[in-house]
């Protein structure tokens, strides 16, 4: 009986998905300005690989879409001196963020699960952590202020 009520509900829906399309741009900034200012400007026109529009009745409820990310991966050995893996860091952080700034990303992430690693990244590099401290993300490009 469940099923059948949330079928119902869905098949009742009036919603439709469409792609974004560039008459949506005053749309996306209206609703940025009055919503979402002290966010970064989300451009779902050239930095995600594909943007939706979500609408009723031709009145726009919501735009979103699937953004790629620069990912930090990096595995050492840790039968080396901490002194030479912090080294390391330093010489792949460089190496990645110049190579995110070529390929025009503002951000580069990282996942981890060492505490102590995750100390270094945001002390020693610069990373920013979330409140679970497993996410940590590094503004590149422009200032943090």
């Amino acid at each position: 009986m469940l099923l059948l009520k949330e079928l119902l509900k869905y098949l009742l829906i009036n919603m439709d998905i469409r792609y974004l399309e560039p008459e949506d741009f005053k749309w996306i900034k209206e609703t940025y300005d009055k919503y979402f200012s002290d966010m970064d400007f989300p451009d779902f026109y050239n930095q995600f690989l594909v943007s939706f529009v979500a609408h009723e009745y031709g009145k726009i409820i919501a735009i979103g879409g699937i953004k790629s990310i620069a990912e930090a991966v990096i595995i050492s050995d840790k039968s080396f001196s901490v002194r030479n893996r912090r080294d390391a860091l330093f010489q792949m952080y460089h190496a990645m963020t110049y190579s995110a700034e070529k390929l025009k990303f503002n951000q580069i992430h990282a996942f981890s699960f060492d505490p102590e690693y995750s100390h270094h990244l945001m002390n020693k590099v610069g990373f920013k952590c979330n409140p679970d401290n497993r996410v940590l993300t590094l503004n590149i490009g422009k200032s943090d202020g």
